[in-house]
């Protein structure tokens, strides 16, 4: 059956921030960032997955998985200006993800009412105006499988990441982890003169001092709340890895909602 194909001109039109599309330009000068240029688009296995918008159909996803498509879209992403964004302010639109043979590898997001496309972090500013008619988006099906337990479901996932079948699955965080918890911290920007706080270097000082309190246990840490002033006397963080962990972690207060199983769930992209 041939593939569903969407042209730009249908949903990624009425969403003309997305993708982000800006001019291409084979020679961006040193202050540009041009988040695809590591990647070797001649070699296969590479997909593009375009998530919809929060409240959109999950039936399906957009991708680019052909050379010519990623090749346009590494001249495209070339950014050299930052984003002006504020806490919470900057959720609507949604996310990109860049996987190679089924293995994720980066996450990148758009956010309209912030005119910002973020990667690695880093709120970049989008032009006003942009040009999507040149480009055509592939549609995939969306497939959730349910296993009976994480083992199974790693067991699943080991043989699906072999599929040429398939157009991508979804990275799921009990590949590694079991489940989560959530604890709070202190808020160095309580103060009401408290300088810019950088939560990128935060999270990583925390996640600094449970590795050294806990060194055989493996994890993933996400700040998850956080914010300036009276309202946000502290902030929180999600901390995700083996339930061992949980029992032993004293550091901080833990969430009342206790410890929290990942659900042995997988989504899976393919052709129509």
């Amino acid at each position: 059956m041939p593939k569903r194909s969407i042209g730009i001109g249908s949903w990624v039109k009425c969403v003309w921030l997305s993708i982000g599309l800006v001019s291409l330009n084979s020679n961006p000068n040193p202050q540009q960032v041009a988040v695809l240029s590591d990647y070797d688009f001649s070699e296969s296995g590479y997909v593009l997955i375009f998530h919809l918008p929060v409240g959109s159909t999950n039936n399906y996803v957009l991708y680019a998985q052909r050379e010519e498509q990623l090749e346009a879209y590494k001249k495209a992403w070339v950014f050299e200006k930052e984003a002006f964004t504020y806490p919470f302010a900057c959720n609507d639109g949604y996310n990109i993800e860049l996987q190679k043979n089924h293995q994720s590898l980066e996450f990148f997001g758009v956010r309209f009412r912030c005119k910002a496309f973020i990667a690695r972090g880093e709120y970049w500013d989008l032009p006003s105006e942009v040009s999507l008619g040149h480009l055509s988006l592939d549609t995939a099906k969306v497939t959730l499988l349910q296993y009976e337990n994480l083992e199974a479901a790693r067991a699943g996932l080991t043989v699906l990441k072999e599929s040429r079948s398939i157009i991508g699955v979804s990275h799921p965080e009990w590949e590694s982890n079991d489940g989560y918890f959530h604890f709070r911290y202190p808020n160095p920007g309580l103060p009401p003169k408290s300088p810019a706080i950088d939560w990128g270097g935060l999270t990583l000082e925390v996640k600094d001092q449970i590795q050294q309190k806990f060194p055989n246990e493996d994890f993933d840490l996400e700040l998850t709340y956080y914010g300036y002033g009276k309202n946000y006397p502290e902030v929180g963080f999600k901390l995700s890895g083996k339930k061992s962990l949980f029992s032993a972690f004293n550091l901080y207060p833990k969430s009342e909602r206790g410890w929290i199983d990942f659900e042995p769930k997988l989504t899976v992209y393919s052709v129509y």
